[in-house]
């Protein structure tokens, strides 16, 4: 018994042309992570280490853009502009 999903061809072949590497939201970073800009950045809150003496945790807001990979598929793609 197969648990794999089947994608039909032309389904395969369109999310490989529209992938985020040829995505004009797609932004390479110099330390290697690329980013997709389509949207605002996604904020959060970081617990980091207090300085001593205390022993627990300061909460240290942060926002980024969503780290993506060259190959993946999101449905939002847009042609770059030239």
């Amino acid at each position: 018994m197969s648990t794999g999903l089947i994608v039909p061809r032309d389904v395969v072949a369109k999310m490989r042309a529209q992938s985020c590497s040829n995505c004009r939201f797609f932004n390479k970073l110099g330390d290697g992570d690329q980013e997709c800009r389509r949207r605002v950045p996604q904020s959060t809150v970081l617990m980091i280490p207090a300085p001593p003496p205390r022993m627990d945790f300061m909460p240290r807001p942060f926002s980024s853009f969503p780290l993506v990979q060259p190959d993946q598929w999101c449905g939002e793609w847009e042609a770059i502009k030239q």
